[in-house]
């Protein structure tokens, strides 16, 4: 099978558009005719190399399909399935970690367990295609992916609309879930990208008041109150931790969501600083994440002291349980109670990608659609 792809040959330049060929698929895997897919920043980190990655590489992972040809051994997925393709899993079922509930850590379908086989895609040159920033390589007309990593969706949702909960509503959403915001707690999100958006509309729905959100542009904050942010601060203008804690009665949000594509080990301990002495931080974004940031653990620091016990996690995907979330989002979207309209800044056709890319590095779209 060929299609076109929008390939990265080179860190940072601009994607270029090329035939590469598939093969069929092998045991456990599907062929998917790509709908649509949506341009987040993590396809971003992985085009400018910020996320390891092998190159010509294809991005794209928030993407929409029908299965057109599948693999030996398929337990779930059939031809003409109308699909959601994802970097995390379903997971196997079995396993400790999915008997737990937690099928995104699963032992035997690991999220990114199929990054450690040979692509099954090649450019013209003959060269391997690999995928970037995750396991889908959705910018392009085909996407070969493990059945495991897909989840059935119902045909009366619009690609444009549903390619958005393949990461930027799990990841948000789905992080204000597992870090267990409660009603009546406070919630502060840092970043008004598509994932921040979908953390305060997360927080909102599971019952947080206030939901502060944090950013340096004014328009995403003023697009942050149609989600349920009840407040907004603008970081370049006051001390957003003098900011958080005089909306929180003086003690700090009880969860603070890192979605800030400029994420580090600074971002860390200012959210950890924002922080109710008991709260929880819940890092989302992949930005920051060098082998020398990781190294320094002096942002720790604010996790410390008498009375203190703040927690820090950073869940892949939301820690989402795909399988489930993902038909219970839809769900809630037709039920008139998730904002997915209102993400979409503009659509576009694969040869315009270019364009869709560099409105997202601006701040200018919240979530770019390219249409196959």
């Amino acid at each position: 099978m060929k299609g076109r792809a929008a390939v990265c040959n080179t860190p940072g330049k601009p994607l270029e558009i090329e035939e590469i060929s598939f093969i069929d698929p092998r045991p456990g895997e599907v062929l998917i005719k790509v709908s649509t897919t949506a341009v987040c920043q993590s396809d971003i980190h992985g085009i400018d190399g910020d996320v390891p990655g092998k190159l010509p590489g294809v991005a794209g992972h928030e993407t929409v399909g029908y299965v057109v040809k599948a693999g030996a051994g398929l337990t779930r997925l059939k031809e003409g399935d109308y699909v959601c393709c994802t970097t995390s899993t379903v997971g196997c079922g079995f396993c400790d970690e999915c008997l737990a509930g937690r099928r995104s850590n699963c032992t035997n379908h690991g999220m990114m367990s199929s990054m450690m086989r040979e692509p099954g895609r090649k450019n013209s040159k003959g060269e391997p295609v690999s995928t970037l920033a995750g396991t889908v390589g959705g910018f392009a007309e085909y996407v070969l992916i493990d059945e495991s990593a897909n989840v059935k969706i119902s045909e009366d949702i619009a690609p444009e609309k549903a390619c958005l909960v393949s990461c930027a509503v799990i990841s948000g959403f789905g992080s204000a879930i597992t870090a267990g915001v409660k009603p009546f707690s406070s919630a502060a999100i840092i970043g008004t990208g598509s994932v921040g958006i979908n953390a305060i509309q997360g927080s909102y729905f599971l019952g947080a008041c206030p939901v502060i959100a944090v950013d340096i542009l004014d328009h995403r904050l003023e697009a942050a109150k149609q989600f349920g942010a009840t407040h907004t601060v603008n970081s370049k203008n006051v001390d957003p931790i003098q900011a958080v804690k005089d909306l929180t009665g003086g003690k700090g949000a009880d969860y603070v969501f890192i979605t800030a594509t400029t994420a580090s080990n600074a971002l860390n301990k200012l959210a950890l600083d924002m922080c109710s002495p008991n709260g929880t931080v819940c890092k989302v974004s992949l930005g920051g994440m060098t082998p020398e940031s990781m190294k320094d653990i002096e942002w720790m620091r604010s996790m410390q002291g008498f009375g203190v016990a703040r927690k820090f996690i950073s869940p892949m995907m939301g820690g989402s349980n795909i399988i489930v979330d993902i038909p219970n989002y839809i769900r809630l979207y037709q039920a008139g109670r998730l904002n997915l309209d209102s993400l979409v800044s503009a659509e576009y056709p694969l040869e315009d990608i270019n364009t869709a890319v560099a409105k997202l590095r601006t701040g200018e779209a919240l979530r770019s659609i390219i249409k196959m």
